[in-house]
Protein backbone atom coordinates (compact mmCIF):
# COMPACT_ATOMS: atom_id res chain seq x y z
CA UNK A 1 0.00 0.00 0.00
CA UNK A 2 0.84 3.56 -1.03
CA UNK A 3 2.13 5.58 1.68
CA UNK A 4 0.17 8.97 3.08
CA UNK A 5 1.94 11.94 2.75
CA UNK A 6 2.95 14.08 5.38
CA UNK A 7 -0.23 16.02 7.30
CA UNK A 8 -0.49 19.81 5.82
CA UNK A 9 -1.68 21.07 9.26
CA UNK A 10 0.94 21.76 11.82
CA UNK A 11 0.08 23.82 14.54
CA UNK A 12 3.17 25.31 16.68
CA UNK A 13 2.30 27.09 20.26
CA UNK A 14 3.23 30.05 20.89
CA UNK A 15 3.00 30.36 24.72
CA UNK A 16 3.78 34.34 24.95
CA UNK A 17 0.94 34.74 22.46
CA UNK A 18 -1.53 31.95 24.76
CA UNK A 19 -0.73 33.16 27.92
CA UNK A 20 -0.90 36.57 27.02
CA UNK A 21 -4.97 36.22 25.57
CA UNK A 22 -5.64 34.10 28.56
CA UNK A 23 -4.56 37.40 30.34
CA UNK A 24 -6.67 39.65 28.18
CA UNK A 25 -10.28 37.19 28.04
CA UNK A 26 -9.81 36.79 32.19
CA UNK A 27 -10.52 40.26 33.19
CA UNK A 28 -13.66 40.06 30.70
CA UNK A 29 -15.14 37.61 32.94
CA UNK A 30 -15.98 40.24 35.34
CA UNK A 31 -16.76 39.10 39.04
CA UNK A 32 -17.33 35.32 37.44
CA UNK A 33 -14.54 32.91 37.42
CA UNK A 34 -13.19 32.19 33.60
CA UNK A 35 -12.00 28.67 32.76
CA UNK A 36 -9.47 27.60 30.28
CA UNK A 37 -11.17 24.70 27.96
CA UNK A 38 -8.44 22.08 27.33
CA UNK A 39 -10.43 19.72 25.03
CA UNK A 40 -8.61 17.11 23.00
CA UNK A 41 -5.54 17.17 24.18
CA UNK A 42 -5.11 20.78 24.40
CA UNK A 43 -6.54 21.15 21.09
CA UNK A 44 -4.03 18.95 19.65
CA UNK A 45 -1.01 21.29 21.16
CA UNK A 46 -0.80 18.56 24.50
CA UNK A 47 -1.73 19.60 27.43
CA UNK A 48 1.94 18.93 28.92
CA UNK A 49 2.84 22.04 26.65
CA UNK A 50 -0.86 24.00 26.85
CA UNK A 51 -1.64 23.34 30.72
CA UNK A 52 1.37 25.13 32.56
CA UNK A 53 2.00 28.58 30.40
CA UNK A 54 -2.19 28.77 31.35
CA UNK A 55 -1.30 27.71 34.87
CA UNK A 56 1.58 30.27 34.99
CA UNK A 57 -0.70 32.96 33.65
CA UNK A 58 -3.08 32.62 35.93
CA UNK A 59 -5.52 30.53 34.98
CA UNK A 60 -7.23 28.48 38.29
CA UNK A 61 -9.83 26.17 36.44
CA UNK A 62 -9.67 23.86 33.58
CA UNK A 63 -11.82 22.09 31.62
CA UNK A 64 -11.78 19.02 29.42
CA UNK A 65 -14.63 17.13 28.04
CA UNK A 66 -13.88 13.41 28.63
CA UNK A 67 -12.53 11.28 31.75
CA UNK A 68 -9.52 9.92 30.23
CA UNK A 69 -8.26 13.83 29.53
CA UNK A 70 -8.29 14.06 33.27
CA UNK A 71 -4.82 13.09 34.15
CA UNK A 72 -2.56 15.08 31.79
CA UNK A 73 -4.01 17.85 33.32
CA UNK A 74 -3.94 17.26 36.59
CA UNK A 75 -0.10 16.71 36.39
CA UNK A 76 -0.23 20.11 36.25
CA UNK A 77 -2.56 21.37 38.36
CA UNK A 78 -4.69 20.61 41.59
CA UNK A 79 -7.64 17.90 40.59
CA UNK A 80 -10.21 20.66 42.12
CA UNK A 81 -9.15 22.98 39.43
CA UNK A 82 -10.20 20.67 36.44
CA UNK A 83 -13.86 19.98 36.15
CA UNK A 84 -15.32 17.21 33.19
CA UNK A 85 -17.65 18.84 30.37
CA UNK A 86 -19.64 15.07 29.67
CA UNK A 87 -20.34 14.63 33.10
CA UNK A 88 -20.71 10.80 34.73
CA UNK A 89 -22.03 8.35 32.17
CA UNK A 90 -21.94 5.51 35.09
CA UNK A 91 -21.06 4.99 38.62
CA UNK A 92 -17.23 4.65 37.48
CA UNK A 93 -17.32 8.15 36.62
CA UNK A 94 -18.64 8.63 39.87
CA UNK A 95 -16.02 6.74 41.45
CA UNK A 96 -13.44 8.26 40.02
CA UNK A 97 -14.41 11.75 40.02
CA UNK A 98 -14.68 11.16 44.02
CA UNK A 99 -11.23 9.57 44.18
CA UNK A 100 -9.45 12.02 42.15
CA UNK A 101 -11.28 15.38 43.59
CA UNK A 102 -12.15 16.08 39.44
CA UNK A 103 -15.72 17.67 39.55
CA UNK A 104 -18.09 16.43 37.33
CA UNK A 105 -20.26 18.44 35.35
CA UNK A 106 -23.89 17.66 35.60
CA UNK A 107 -25.41 17.76 32.42
CA UNK A 108 -28.74 16.09 32.72
CA UNK A 109 -31.15 14.93 35.21
CA UNK A 110 -29.88 11.24 34.68
CA UNK A 111 -26.42 12.74 35.92
CA UNK A 112 -27.62 14.46 39.18
CA UNK A 113 -29.51 11.02 40.04
CA UNK A 114 -25.98 9.07 39.74
CA UNK A 115 -24.08 11.67 41.09
CA UNK A 116 -26.95 11.76 44.49
CA UNK A 117 -27.01 7.76 44.58
CA UNK A 118 -23.58 7.55 44.71
CA UNK A 119 -23.49 10.96 47.53
CA UNK A 120 -25.59 8.83 49.92
CA UNK A 121 -22.75 6.44 50.43
CA UNK A 122 -19.77 8.79 49.67
CA UNK A 123 -20.93 11.78 51.24
CA UNK A 124 -19.86 14.11 48.08
CA UNK A 125 -22.14 17.14 48.84
CA UNK A 126 -24.72 17.81 46.54
CA UNK A 127 -24.98 20.96 44.75
CA UNK A 128 -29.11 20.87 43.76
CA UNK A 129 -28.19 24.21 41.75
CA UNK A 130 -25.62 21.74 39.12
CA UNK A 131 -28.33 21.06 37.01
CA UNK A 132 -30.14 23.74 36.51
CA UNK A 133 -28.59 25.36 33.61
CA UNK A 134 -28.87 22.06 31.65
CA UNK A 135 -32.00 21.95 32.59
CA UNK A 136 -32.93 25.24 31.92
CA UNK A 137 -31.68 24.77 28.33
CA UNK A 138 -33.20 21.48 27.65
CA UNK A 139 -36.71 23.66 28.50
CA UNK A 140 -35.84 26.21 26.14
CA UNK A 141 -35.30 23.99 23.43
CA UNK A 142 -38.45 22.32 23.46
CA UNK A 143 -40.05 25.51 23.11
CA UNK A 144 -37.97 26.71 20.57
CA UNK A 145 -38.61 22.89 19.10
CA UNK A 146 -42.18 23.22 19.14
CA UNK A 147 -42.09 26.97 17.85
CA UNK A 148 -40.18 25.81 14.56
CA UNK A 149 -42.29 22.54 13.89
CA UNK A 150 -39.52 20.32 14.62
CA UNK A 151 -41.15 18.60 18.00
CA UNK A 152 -44.92 18.03 18.24
CA UNK A 153 -46.39 19.86 20.99
CA UNK A 154 -47.96 16.33 22.95
CA UNK A 155 -44.34 15.27 22.85
CA UNK A 156 -43.06 18.23 23.92
CA UNK A 157 -45.25 18.14 27.34
CA UNK A 158 -45.03 14.86 27.81
CA UNK A 159 -40.79 15.30 28.09
CA UNK A 160 -41.49 19.33 30.08
CA UNK A 161 -43.25 16.91 32.38
CA UNK A 162 -40.64 14.62 33.23
CA UNK A 163 -38.12 16.48 33.54
CA UNK A 164 -40.55 18.49 35.93
CA UNK A 165 -41.75 15.19 37.89
CA UNK A 166 -38.21 14.33 38.58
Amino acid sequence: MTELPPPTLRLALDADALAATWRALDPLSGAAAAGAALKADGYGLGADKVVPVLRDAGARHFFVAHWSEVPDVVAHVPPEQVSVLHGPSHAADVGYARATGVRPVLNSLAQVALWREAAIDTRVVVDERAAIAGTGFGVMALIVGVERGWVPREAALERLMCMLEF
